[in-house]
């Protein structure tokens, strides 16, 4: 059922157009200020933040997994899936992007152009990683109560960090980063992060270069410290690449080509990630 109600919610973030019915219809702010009352320690407010939610949620969707052969458990994932992503429209973005490229006419503005085309990449896949993927990658391991588990994680470090009244330097951080207080929760947040991204990286090695995928893959699994969004670029661009240019009207041509590519290659992620969805539920 898992692989059902994935293969749809790919489908739909890649063609539904505007917000997924559901989109944001879990009020989690409120949930944290009524658990950030209870008196005890920070372990304990972050269990009862995050941790009963999930369980709460999977003790439901385990009740009713042979319910009307598991149409009620399909719907419940759909529909958790759909109230937890944030969609991210690419289409949108890449017709921004050849509207902005059919505007431009000046050889000044030829450098901030390519970093922002350049950049574009890095939004698609920060938007694909935290907003949709890492759900349908936990939904696929434990049901409707993995993508719970990442969105109040999520929104829990999200406070924690706009909570802080203290701004310490890149040195200071890293110096005192074992005595901070709110380092568990995003722990967390890093490990469930980290094998969705290894995940699609994989996806990408197949639908790309495999053998430049291949390297950046190996490479990342062996990485349990830097961001996952640093990998995906790098494996992204393993699997596109980019021609060099001469000249305005080169460049316009060739990132025409280039911006072509980059829609092709996420169709074809979207398939790879059918295709992941498919694995898992032959081996479950």
């Amino acid at each position: 059922m898992e692989f059902l109600a994935v293969a749809i919610l790919v489908l739909l973030q890649r063609y539904w157009s505007g917000p997924l019915p559901l989109s944001g219809s879990i009020n989690v702010a409120d949930w944290l200020a009524l658990s950030g009352r209870i008196p005890g320690s920070e372990t304990l407010i972050y269990i009862v933040s995050v941790g009963i939610p999930a369980v709460i949620v999977w003790l439901i969707a385990e009740s009713i997994s042979d319910t009307l052969l598991g149409l009620l458990y399909l719907f419940s994932c759909i529909g958790v899936l759909m109230a937890c992503i944030n969609r991210a429209d690419i289409a949108v973005l890449f017709d921004q992007a050849h509207q902005e490229l059919r505007l431009l006419d000046d050889e000044q503005d030829l450098m901030s152009a390519e970093n922002g085309f350049a950049e574009l990449q890095t939004v698609v896949h920060r938007q694909l990683h935290l907003d949709v993927t890492i759900y349908l990658f936990w939904c696929l391991l434990l049901g409707p109560a993995g993508p719970i588990l990442c969105l109040f994680n999520r929104i829990y470090c999200d406070q924690l960090e706009a909570d802080s009244d203290l701004v310490l330097s890149d040195e200071l951080a890293s110096s005192s980063v074992a005595e901070r207080p709110h380092t568990f929760p995003m722990k967390v947040q890093y490990w469930l992060e980290w094998p969705p991204a290894r995940g699609n990286i994989m996806i990408m090695m197949f639908v790309g270069q495999f053998n430049a995928g291949w390297k950046v893959l190996s490479e990342s699994l062996l990485d349990f410290q830097g961001a996952a969004l640093e990998w995906l670029v790098r494996a992204y661009h393993s699997g596109v690449v980019r021609e060099d240019y001469d000249g305005l009207q080169d460049f316009k041509a060739k990132q025409v080509a280039y911006l072509d590519e980059c829609e092709q290659f996420l169709n074809r992620q979207c398939m790879g990630w059918i295709g992941f969805a498919a694995v898992f539920a032959i081996f479950d």
